[in-house]
Order: C-alpha cells, then sequence, then structure tokens
C-alpha cells in the first residue's frame, strides 16, 4: 500500500505542537517497517528516520528539512512513498 504524505499539513501539525516537542516527540508513520521522530534540538525542529523497534538516539537518518528527509526515505528504503 501506497503511503501519501501532505509536506504542508505535516508542517502545520508541527507547528501547532511545537511545543509538545520540549516533552515528547511526534512521528510521521511510514508504514510498519519505518517512523519518522520529529524533536526539537536548541529550539530547532529535526527529522529522524526509525526503524521499529523506535530505539532512541538509533536513527538512519537526520535532517532538519521534511521534504530532504522524505526524499532520502523514497531514495533508500524499500517502500512505496508519494509526498506532496
Amino acid at each position: 500500500m501506497q503511503k501519501l504524505i501532505n509536506i504542508e499539513a505535516e508542517l502545520k501539525n508541527i507547528s501547532k505542537n511545537y511545543w509538545l516537542l520540549d516533552y515528547n516527540n511526534l512521528y510521521i508513520g511510514l508504514g510498519d517497517t519505518y517512523s519518522i521522530r520529529v524533536i526539537k534540538v536548541n529550539g530547532e525542529v529535526w527529522f529522524e528516520v526509525d526503524q521499529e523497534p523506535l530505539l532512541n538516539g538509533c536513527y538512519l537518518f537526520s535532517s532538519n528539512n521534511l521534504k530532504e528527509t522524505l526524499d532520502w526515505c523514497y531514495d533508500n528504503l524499500n517502500i512505496d512513498l508519494m509526498y506532496y
């Protein structure tokens, strides 16, 4: 099954819940195997690609740009991913 991600909607959700990143992580699911963990480091939002089970600090790729992160996922993971 294809995973479809609306970048604008995800960024709006992160912005709306920005204060939560001080205490919790947000996640963008990519299916059963991978997720993107959204974290805040020194006031800046970062995206970490993690493989299930999610292990804190053990990520496959990290960027402060969601599109770059999704590009990496599309190029390097065996998932059917589309984003706009």
